[in-house]
């Protein structure tokens, strides 16, 4: 008969994990999101994109990025987890590689838990080198730009100053009244400073950042 092979303590402090927040009364998504803490070992630098990655719902769908945002600060406030924020260009605690784009550093919080850890030693160093491995691997993917959206009102504006393609070219003669023309390239100026003047305001809030 095949032994059945003995799980790593890294598996068993998941499942301990997963069970003291369900006492608890924590929601579906802590749950899983505190159990994947527990099984990268001591600490856990991935971000919540790619914690979505990981997550899986109950129907086999992802959760939002938000979402997970969320549960990870409720339980941090909590005090059964402890988030740390690290910011682009800085090393996550136990990684040997700067983060390019920011993430958090978390951790199980044992104590808060009523808890013992059961990981070992050999297991902490093991989970820590595959967690660096992996994070070799995802910062060389590459990364898509987000796109950023531009308010409405401003480009309606926008493209009401910009040339149509479409639009049939009318030939100017000498015939044209002068004091059209001006009128026509006043309103055009106007249009372009109202635009440059919103342009800018967008520039501004969108550089100042969420509060």
């Amino acid at each position: 008969m095949t032994p059945v092979p003995k799980p790593g303590s890294h598996h068993v402090a998941a499942e301990i994990v997963a069970g003291a927040l369900l006492a608890k009364g924590f929601t579906n998504l802590m749950v899983k999101l505190g159990k994947e803490i527990a099984e990268r070992g001591v600490t856990c630098w991935i971000n919540d994109v790619r914690m979505r990655e990981v997550l899986v719902k109950p129907g086999g769908g992802k959760y939002h990025r938000e979402s997970i945002g969320r549960a990870r600060r409720l339980m941090a406030r909590a005090g059964v987890i402890e988030s740390k924020r690290i910011y682009p260009q800085h090393i996550p605690d136990g990684a040997k590689r700067h983060t390019p784009h920011g993430t958090t550093s978390k951790r199980i919080m044992w104590k808060a838990l009523g808890l013992r850890s059961p990981l070992t030693r050999g297991d902490r160093k093991l989970r820590l080198r595959e967690q660096r491995k992996e994070d070799v691997v995802s910062s060389e993917a590459p990364r898509a730009r987000p796109r950023v959206a531009i308010p409405p009102e401003l480009a309606a504006m926008l493209t009401g100053i910009a040339p149509s393609a479409d639009a049939p070219r009318v030939r100017v003669t000498s015939e044209r009244p002068i004091h059209r023309e001006h009128q026509v390239d006043e309103k055009t100026q106007r249009k372009a400073a109202e635009a440059r003047q919103l342009l800018e305001q967008w520039e501004r809030d969108r550089n100042r950042g969420p509060p």
